[in-house]
């Protein structure tokens, strides 16, 4: 089973499958749903609705799907890196 691919990764495969002009995405809600600046690296979570439309034909299909992730600050490197990320479909 798949649990993650880089973002660059699916956008260019999109491009491939669909053509430039093809498909788009959309970020329909994003949210910081808890952050922890009280420790030491600084960690926060922000959860996010994203919605993809493909063009076929005439019509437009259209998927929608939520996420989670969360962050812990580095001290050597900002911005905060990802820790961990989950998607699931929306029906």
């Amino acid at each position: 089973m798949l649990s993650y691919v880089e973002g660059w990764h699916v956008i260019a495969e999109a491009n491939r499958v669909f053509g430039f002009e093809g498909w788009d995405r959309e970020i329909v809600w994003c949210d910081c749903v808890w952050e922890d600046g009280r420790r030491d690296p600084k960690a926060c979570a922000y959860a996010a609705r994203v919605r993809i439309r493909v063009r076929a034909g005439d019509g437009v299909v259209s998927r929608e799907a939520a996420g989670l992730v969360t962050a812990q600050e580095r001290p050597s490197v900002r911005p905060m890196r990802i820790r961990s990320r989950r998607l699931r479909p929306m029906r």
